[in-house]
């Protein structure tokens, strides 16, 4: 006698047999609408609550984001398939925000980035076009963030050599020595 068993499914999760879709060109223009108005900017960023003293009501988390992204997706695609949770937001918008620095460090750090005779074959005949295929958005997310000490730090230390460790006569640090060959 053979029993047949049904997957178990957590609650709140996606059955395995269920496939994910990708997010749409659609999509990713909202998500850029919505991070472009300045509030939802700085929830998203965790720069909401800085500073200000907590308020009644008021939405300060990255988690109110993540509702609210969700709640401006599924009003702005009104379909009933595509509905987005605050989850699914916080997994679409980190996906999309780890392509934008991504992007951001290969644009702005690879010696030698540019067109490939792949890209010419690919269709790809601008730096903008580029851009664009590997982060849809990429001009405009970057206009917003950019500039920012996470995307773009005033300076990178590198260690490239150990630094040697000068002692006194009593035992106490007095220099470090570089070893720069």
């Amino acid at each position: 006698m053979s029993q047949q068993t049904t997957p178990r499914v957590m609650p709140g999760k996606a059955a395995a047999t269920k496939s994910r879709r990708r997010t749409t060109a659609a999509e990713y223009l909202m998500m850029v609408e919505f991070i472009e108005i300045d509030t939802n900017v700085q929830l998203i960023t965790g720069g909401a609550a800085k500073g200000k003293p907590m308020q009644a009501g008021q939405k300060l988390t990255k988690a109110d984001a993540y509702r609210a992204l969700a709640e401006y997706m599924n009003k702005k695609l009104k379909d009933p398939k595509r509905i987005w949770t605050a989850s699914e937001a916080k997994s679409r918008w980190e996906s999309y925000w780890n392509r934008y620095k991504a992007t951001h460090k290969q644009i702005h750090s690879q010696t030698g980035f540019g067109l490939t005779q792949k890209d010419e074959d690919q269709g790809i005949l601008t730096m903008a076009e580029k851009e664009e295929r590997m982060c849809p958005y990429y001009c405009r997310l970057d206009a917003l963030f950019g500039q920012r000490q996470n995307i773009n730090p005033a300076v990178i230390f590198e260690v490239a050599t150990s630094p040697q460790v000068a002692l006194d006569d009593d035992g106490a640090h007095s220099a470090i020595i570089c070893n720069d060959k």
